[in-house]
């Protein structure tokens, strides 16, 4: 199985690679904030976009790094969760 890995890694070209990296961190950090327990208590918001979860004070950071969006488009990718 490690042999299919490391072959099937190096068949793939930079940007793949790139695309599978940012991937698997997005897998991670997803998980890691649906553990987190600051959820309980700060308000959270779904983006539109990608469904990531993120706290208030994070969507500007958010849009403007995932989806290279103008701060003036906050409102429009992130609903506030129920």
């Amino acid at each position: 199985m490690t042999d299919d890995v490391e072959q099937w890694w190096r068949e793939l070209d930079t940007q793949q690679q790139q695309l599978a990296i940012y991937s698997e961190l997005r897998q991670i950090r997803e998980a890691l904030q649906s553990e987190s327990p600051q959820e309980a208590t700060e308000e959270m918001f779904d983006c539109t976009r990608c469904e990531a979860s993120v706290t208030r004070e994070n969507r500007q950071r958010h849009a403007r790094k995932a989806h290279k969006a103008p701060p003036d488009m906050i409102d429009e990718l992130f609903e506030e969760r129920a």
